[in-house]
């Protein structure tokens, strides 16, 4: 049996929030009929956005202190959550931004289907990958990183470059 990984699924919940909100957009956008289309999808992505508001701000407030979120791939740190909360206000903003202009109605929920995956990508992104927080670490692990920065190497002809360009006959 494989061994499955730790998963931090709280550091997880607002992206999962926009990306609920998202789903439950377009099935608006499928299932409901034309007039009803707009207030389904601008209300999906509202409570989507509102959700990963609050819940980025309760990462801030529980989270001290660096902890891994899915197997140490990637980390949840204060940072992280104070842009998450960033994004998630300024998604929120949008949607009622959008919704008080007059939009054509022909693709609206799908309108508001993306906007709410572009805040889950864009929360998803301030979560730091574990390599970042390398130097950071004390013990043995700091120490067998190299703390010292390799010399820029001066730019070079390669020979695949050298043999495409005598092939093609052009000089250097």
């Amino acid at each position: 049996m494989i061994p499955q990984p730790h998963v931090d699924w709280f550091a997880l919940a607002p992206e999962l929030m926009l990306l609920g909100a998202m789903g439950f957009a377009l099935l608006g956008a499928v299932l409901l009929p034309r007039a009803n289309r707009r207030d389904f999808g601008a209300l999906a992505a509202a409570i989507g956005f509102a959700g990963a508001f609050v819940y980025a701000i309760v990462i801030y407030i529980h989270t001290p202190e660096v902890h891994s979120v899915i197997a140490d791939s990637v980390r949840r740190d204060r940072f992280g959550a104070l842009a998450q909360v960033i994004i998630a206000g300024a998604g929120l903003l949008t949607v009622g931004v959008s919704y008080a202009r007059r939009m054509r109605d022909e693709h609206i929920a799908e309108y508001y289907a993306l906007l709410a995956a572009a805040g889950a990508g864009a929360e998803e992104i301030t979560l730091p990958p574990d390599h970042a927080y390398g130097a950071l670490k004390p013990g043995p692990a700091s120490r067998s990183r190299s703390t010292t920065a390799s010399p820029a190497t001066p730019p070079t002809t390669s020979a695949c470059s050298r043999a495409a360009t005598r092939s093609s006959g052009m000089a250097w």
